[in-house]
């Protein structure tokens, strides 16, 4: 197989990665030389939340057992036996649990519900499930051929995709994604079916997909936007009763204003003394009244939380004629970019000295005992303004200095980053992405200015309208792995800064730099040729099979007796060790003539090293992928 040939499958093999690594059964044993280069066992640590959950699962009337998937439905728990039909799942978290297996050519089977349980008191057992023989299954006709199909949820708002309910619609056939997103459903009759995926607080998605028998029919990642819930107004009726000094009703309503204290909602009551507030949130609120020569007998506690609407009367009671001898403040407030000044709300916090702005902007405090106050000024949109100490007098009339509020802007922020803050196990490749979204649109030049990842790394950066993978407000960035300088490396904590010389197209800058921390994963298997659950594949003596490892690995640690197939290949596999010149990373060739039109299960042991000494953290691995049918001798040249 020339170069150009394995670069086109790495290619490929890369944009399938996250969803064929989910078929893999991926467990990291932990081991150590001994002396005689034998390779021994540590014990994992004991945590009480957590245990293994083994079994023994077999096919009658075969030696070789290995290659039988065992997996927790609706559970990211999968697994392969080995050649004696054994399984274990490692650190297995307390919860319940329902195992199936399944082979092809054999019916599926249950193992039966598991429950573990554990406490910090009493930690949880090791689970040991009964051993189980698969039954044949009737060859099916090609009418009553089955297939399978898997796929990948991800939630737009960053949140883990665990729990998506999956439907195929106008069936029975339903489950749940897993921690990371992922869902299978097995045994489908060959058909295109609609897939419908549900979650509280996302919106409802549907997509096609054509099932056919044979190999499993991989869904292209289905993104769930969240439900934006339509702001659910609140509103309240009032009226306002005035009494004079003798407690006799009067119909003074001229300067009378009902006001929400702490908020910008006034109203002004009509000829009879009603008013309204429209359009106010949900919540609880505090409603005054105010006017000349009149007080607040009390205060009203409105709960709006739930209610929709609500009913009230306010009562206001006359002053006796001493009070004009208190003070009065009048001025203007300015609303920045309009016309028309009005609705401005102007108090003297800790009283019930309210007024409003009219067209003008003129407001008039009356009756304002004689002391020491703070002035609030506030409009809905704008930055609300403080003056603190205003002196008044008995008596005295101040003219107060022009208020002008500025409109309340927004600076950008950073509301999504992937990988996320403090992310772990992030698979080092040959271009790694990262992204970073901003709530507003970014100039292109300003990130660039603002962009620093510690250690360094080389990479490429893209902004604005440069790649398809990015936009004025979503930042691309490519972490290099094969860079000649300062590649990007495995089990590396790196740390992202985005300064305050991040800009938006308004001219506002962040109000802080943003950080955000993630961790490499250790040295792995990033994928094989052919890749995972590939069919019609050519495999021989001539046309090795490919694995690409991203770092580089020591090929004293690599043997034969670390590959194995199922079914048994027609020659004994051998193994080479080269370098990717570009990289420095490491691809393992295997050499093995497989027969045609055959499903192989490829495992490889624990065991490898990189040439520092560092494990492989996804050993075993184990990959599936069909030969093609016999072609004639002039076909099978290297293609």
């Amino acid at each position: 197989m020339n170069r150009l040939k394995v670069g086109k499958y790495f290619l490929f093999l890369l944009s399938f990665a996250c969803l064929g690594l989910c078929l893999v059964s991926c467990r990291k044993k932990e081991k150590t030389p001994s002396s005689g280069g034998e390779l021994k066992k540590t014990q994992p640590e004991r945590v009480w939340n957590q245990t293994s959950i083994s079994g023994t699962v077999q096919i009658p009337d075969r030696q070789d057992h290995s290659g039988i998937l065992v997996y927790a439905a609706g559970k990211s728990l999968m697994s392969y036996t080995d050649a004696e039909g054994n399984f274990t799942f490692l650190n297995a978290p307390v919860g319940k649990y329902e195992f199936f297996a399944r082979m092809d050519g054999y019916r599926v089977a249950s193992l039966g519900p598991v429950a573990v349980e554990g406490t910090a008191e009493k930690p949880a057992e090791p689970v040991r499930l009964a051993t189980i023989l698969l039954e044949k299954a009737p060859q099916p006709t090609p009418e009553e051929a089955y297939g399978d199909l898997i796929g990948k949820v991800e939630l737009e708002s960053g949140d883990p995709a665990e729990g998506v309910l999956v439907q195929i619609l106008g069936t029975l056939f339903k489950t749940v994604t897993d921690e990371e997103g992922v869902y299978r459903i097995y045994n489908l009759a060959p058909k295109t079916y609609t897939l419908n995926f549900s979650k509280g607080g996302y919106m409802s998605q549907t997509t096609s997909v054509n099932v056919a028998a044979g190999e499993p029919v991989f869904v292209g990642t289905v993104q769930m936007p969240p439900v934006v819930e339509p702001q659910k107004f609140r509103r309240i009726l009032g009226s306002v009763e005035m009494y004079d000094l003798k407690g006799n009703l009067t119909n003074k309503f001229e300067g009378v204003i009902a006001a929400l204290e702490g908020t910008s909602f006034v109203a002004l009551p009509d000829g009879a003394g009603k008013f309204t507030f429209d359009k106010i949130p949900p919540g609880k609120y505090t409603l005054i009244a105010t006017a000349p020569m009149f007080k607040n007998r009390n205060k009203i506690e409105v709960d709006l939380a739930d209610l929709e609407y609500t009913n009230v009367s306010m009562i206001l009671d006359e002053i006796p004629s001493e009070s004009a001898k208190r003070g009065i403040l009048r001025g203007f407030v300015k609303l920045e970019a309009q016309e028309d000044h009005s609705g401005a709300l102007i108090a003297l916090t800790g009283t019930t000295i309210v007024a409003v702005s009219n067209n003008d902007g003129h407001y008039v405090l009356n009756d304002v005992p004689e002391g020491t106050y703070t002035l609030l000024a506030q409009a809905e949109g704008y930055v609300p303004m403080v003056i603190d100490r205003l002196d008044v007098k008995s008596g005295e009339e101040i003219e107060m200095e022009p208020l002008n509020l500025s409109l309340r802007v927004e600076p950008p922020q950073v509301i999504y980053t992937d990988p996320g803050d403090g992310q772990a196990d992030v698979m080092v490749q040959m271009v790694t992405p990262l992204y970073v979204r901003f709530n507003n649109k970014m100039k292109p030049e300003s990130l660039q200015r603002a962009f620093s990842i510690s250690p360094s790394v080389e990479y490429k950066f893209f902004s604005g309208r440069q790649n398809r993978q990015s936009d004025y407000d979503l930042l691309y960035v490519e972490l290099l792995g094969a860079a000649n300088k300062n590649p990007f490396l495995f089990d590396t904590r790196y740390t992202v800064t985005i300064t305050t010389a991040a800009t938006d197209f308004d001219n506002l800058t962040l109000a802080e730099n943003y950080q955000f921390s993630f961790t490499t994963g250790k040295a792995s298997i990033t994928g094989t040729v052919p890749y995972e659950g590939e069919t019609d594949s050519f495999v021989n003596l001539q046309n090795p099979i490919y694995v690409f490892f991203n770092a580089s690995i020591n090929p004293e640690t690599v043997n034969e007796g670390m590959i194995s197939f199922s079914p048994a290949p027609e020659t004994i596999p051998s193994v080479r060790i080269q370098q990717d010149p570009e990289t420095g990373w490491s691809v393992l060739r295997i050499f093995v003539q497989l027969n045609h039109a055959t499903r192989y299960t490829l495992r490889m042991d624990s065991g490898i090293r990189t040439i520092t000494g560092a494990s492989i953290s996804n050993l075993p691995y184990v990959t599936h992928f069909s030969t093609a049918e016999r072609r004639e001798t002039t076909d099978l040249a290297p293609r």
